[in-house]
């Protein structure tokens, strides 16, 4: 059986911007796993001109399709419980009313808005509103395990599928921190979840001033490969992270491809979870991976050319 053996290579890249053992929420307590001290806050922003091409559309109301923040929904008896503290200070801290808000957003696959627009509370003691960083690694206080966590905004959604949070805020050229967020995915049994939230394009930012991050992300590739990326103690300011199947670019030059560059030079293409997929749902189930079964010379042409006889476990 002569086949043409193609390798596939998972590629993840970083865009920078240098200026408990039992299931609990999902959000913060993933991407900041050893606590406050290695932040890694969820970061959108409204940047248009050239010299912060650097940021995407994370989670905007404007943002592409492999921009989004997306969860993914298994079966009907599962709800959404979310909640954030989103910084939206202007004049100083504390944020007063007159501080422009975050207006928050859900849609189903089509595009439908099917939750809000709602603006985000500003502070303690309203619904939604994720005070602490205990309180976002507890998750929703109104599950089990919850106690002295977050009193959480709720989606019942209509139907399985994907869905996508979108964010806007007053103003262009500016930016927006979440200090924590929570997106908690739980069956009727108030069972959580993990592994059905995700991006293609996540933004984050360390907030300067030399953090590092600890974050360990799940790429799912096309044909169901699940790897991960562990940031191992990195100190960026402001980042985004992708992760696609050739490098920068995709031009069909593996070398020119695979090359680093400097500036914006990425495409998102994989899904990118903040826990392992949740392969009990056929949306995420596992691939096959490719494996060389035997290899074998067919034959030597004088010209210095050589044939190979290959076989692999996939097609």
């Amino acid at each position: 059986m002569k086949k043409r053996f193609y390798f596939r290579i998972l590629f993840f890249s970083l865009t920078f911007l240098m200026t408990c053992a039992s299931v609990q929420a999902e959000g913060t307590k993933e991407v900041e796993p050893d606590g406050e001290g290695n932040p890694c806050k969820l970061h959108i922003s409204k940047y248009s001109n050239p010299t912060n091409e650097s940021y995407n559309n994370f989670a905007l109301y404007v943002a592409a399709d492999n921009e989004r923040l997306q969860f993914t929904i298994g079966t009907l008896n599962e709800t959404v419980y979310f909640g954030f503290h989103a910084n939206a200070v202007m004049n100083g801290w504390p944020p007063t009313p007159s501080d422009p808000q975050i207006t928050c957003r859900i849609k189903n696959a089509a595009g439908t808005v099917v939750w809000g627009p709602q603006t985000l509370p500003w502070e303690t003691g309203n619904t939604g509103y994720i005070n602490t960083y205990n309180q976002a690694f507890l998750g929703p206080s109104n599950l089990p395990g919850g106690s002295g966590g977050y009193d959480p905004l709720i989606f019942v959604p209509a139907a399985i599928g994907d869905y996508y949070i979108e964010f806007d805020f007053p103003g262009n050229n500016q930016s927006r921190t979440f200090d924590f967020f929570d997106i908690t995915i739980a069956n009727s049994s108030g069972v959580k979840i993990p592994g059905r939230v995700w991006s293609k394009a996540w933004q984050f930012t360390t907030d300067g001033n030399n953090n590092t991050t600890t974050a360990i992300l799940y790429p799912y590739s096309d044909d169901g490969i699940t790897t991960s990326i562990n940031l191992n103690g990195i100190s960026p300011y402001r980042f985004a992270i992708s992760c696609n199947q050739t490098g920068c670019s995709n031009t069909g030059n593996i070398e020119f491809d695979r090359k680093s560059v400097e500036g914006k030079h990425t495409y998102p293409q994989y899904r990118i979870f903040l826990n392992e997929p949740d392969h009990t749902i056929p949306y995420f189930a596992i691939g096959e991976l490719g494996q060389l079964i035997s290899a074998s010379v067919a034959s030597v042409d004088c010209n210095g050319t050589v044939l190979f006889n290959i076989l692999t476990n996939v097609k």
